[in-house]
């Protein structure tokens, strides 16, 4: 698809996007921030934004900066740690340069082994041991919960610990 081609240009994989997404390319810049000639210029010259811009994009589409730039080529280091990683959560290498590739800018805030381990191991939660409890291994409704809980933020995560706790301590 759009990021796909590594022939196209940035402007070529944001108008995609925009189409994608059933908008005009003036009213996405609008939206992510940036002034209408913006995108313009990036059609004229073939420019590539610059790395805020990158990111403002990125986080606005939900898409990596890999598939905005059409880089899916990955460094050698990076792919030691995918083919470890691979070995460890037993998921194909494929399947996680696939993971890495579709991760949005701010998923990994510095890239290094134990960030990037950290990564996989949240997107690959299927892959974990059942969790047993006190009270024995946890069931599916369990496992749901768990699954919600994992999705909220750390505030959202505390206010319902407290609430917990509070109908814990009335019974």
């Amino acid at each position: 698809m759009y990021y796909d081609n590594i022939e196209a240009t940035f402007y070529e994989r944001f108008k995609a996007l925009c189409e994608k997404n059933d908008m005009s390319v003036s009213r996405a810049a609008m939206e992510i921030g940036l002034s209408n000639s913006t995108p313009t210029k990036w059609k004229k010259t073939g420019a590539t934004p610059d790395s805020a811009t990158l990111s403002k994009v990125s986080n606005y589409f939900g898409v990596s900066i890999n598939q905005l730039l059409g880089t899916p080529i990955l460094g050698s280091e990076l792919m030691k740690i995918i083919r470890d990683e691979s070995l460890r959560l037993r998921v194909p290498e494929e399947e996680l340069v696939q993971i890495f590739l579709n991760r949005r800018a701010d998923d990994i805030a510095t890239l290094n082994k134990e960030n990037i381990s950290e990564y996989f191991d949240f997107v690959c939660t299927k892959n974990r041991p059942t969790p047993v409890s006190e009270s024995g291994p946890i069931d599916s409704r369990d496992k749901e919960f768990l699954e919600l809980f994992n999705r909220l933020t750390p505030d959202q995560k505390e206010l319902l610990l407290v609430q917990l706790k509070v109908l814990k301590d009335r019974q």
